[in-house]
Parts: structure tokens; C-alpha cells; sequence
């Protein structure tokens, strides 16, 4: 096995995902026991387990089992929570799941650590204003502010301005 062996199998296993959500009639039972192979010999090595997860997540996500693709978020998080992406997800699907708290805070620390992320965190401005309880309140009180600091101090980075205009729209 060669040394980028793994990342070529999560790149195929993330292709063929992406071609099964955009074209109907793709994606078949053997091919889903094809893709689950390859992303448990990936998930065995230590450096790429949380990046296994998170496109185990989408195959789950095609195959219809929310349950499962919530464990393996969860678990591509808990291998690798520094990721802007596997954290891009997981604030989606906290909220997704009624996790409004949760969402927020992991949003909070989206924004400061990534704020070019920031886009993630436009569902909780969707929430009902009943539903919004004093706890989210003060974290979007608290994000708005990451987000204005974030802003005069990154005036000159257009990633992060572009991230934000998203958001913002």
C-alpha cells in the first residue's frame, strides 16, 4: 500500500458520493458496501479516522439513515473537533436535531476560530423568536460581537469578508 493510498480512497469515496447526490439512478446497494469497505480501511488509520466519518456521514445522509449519519459526525467531531468543516457540519446538525444551545456554542467557537465559516451559523437567526431561549440569546449576542471584532481586524482578508457577506445576506 502506498504512502497516499488512504487520502485517494476518501477523495474516490467523496467523488462517487457527490456523483450519486447530483445524478439519479447513479448510486446502487453495491456500491454503498463498496464505499463502506473503503472508508473503514481508511477510518483504521489514526491521522484520517475523523475524515472517514465525515463522508461516512454523507453516505449514510444518501442512504437515508439520519441516525447514523448523526454517529458518524459526532465521531469524525470527537477525532478531530479542530476541523472547520467536521465543526461546519456538526453546528448544522445539532440545530437540525432541536440542539439549539449546543449549536450556539459550537458556532461561537466556529466564528473565532474560522470566521470565514461564520455561514454556518445563519440557522440560528432562523429560530422562532419564542424559541429563543436567554442562554442563545447571550451566544448570539456573543457571536455578533466575534463577528464585528473579527471584522475591523481582518478588514483586509477577502476570505473571511466574503464568509461574512454570506452571512450576512
Amino acid at each position: 500500500s502506498e504512502p497516499d493510498e488512504p487520502i485517494r480512497r476518501l477523495l474516490h469515496a467523496s467523488a462517487v458520493l457527490t456523483t450519486a447526490l447530483t445524478t439519479p439512478g447513479y448510486f446502487d446497494r453495491h456500491m454503498a458496501r463498496e464505499l463502506e469497505g473503503q472508508l473503514a480501511a481508511v477510518e483504521a488509520i489514526e491521522s484520517m479516522e475523523g475524515w472517514a466519518h465525515f463522508v461516512a456521514a454523507d453516505l449514510e445522509k444518501l442512504r437515508g439513515r439520519t441516525d447514523q449519519e448523526s454517529a458518524h459526525v459526532e465521531a469524525a467531531f470527537s477525532v478531530a473537533p479542530q476541523e472547520a468543516s467536521i465543526r461546519y457540519d456538526l453546528v448544522r446538525r445539532r440545530f437540525a436535531e432541536g440542539k439549539l444551545d449546543d449549536s450556539a456554542v459550537l458556532c461561537l467557537e466556529l466564528v473565532e476560530q474560522t470566521p470565514w465559516r461564520a455561514l454556518a451559523c445563519s440557522v440560528l437567526w432562523e429560530v422562532p423568536r419564542e424559541r429563543v431561549t436567554d442562554s442563545l440569546n447571550a451566544a448570539m449576542i456573543a457571536i455578533e460581537k466575534s463577528l464585528e471584532a473579527t471584522e475591523s481586524r481582518r478588514k483586509d482578508d477577502i476570505v473571511t469578508l466574503r464568509g461574512l457577506e454570506e452571512l450576512y445576506s
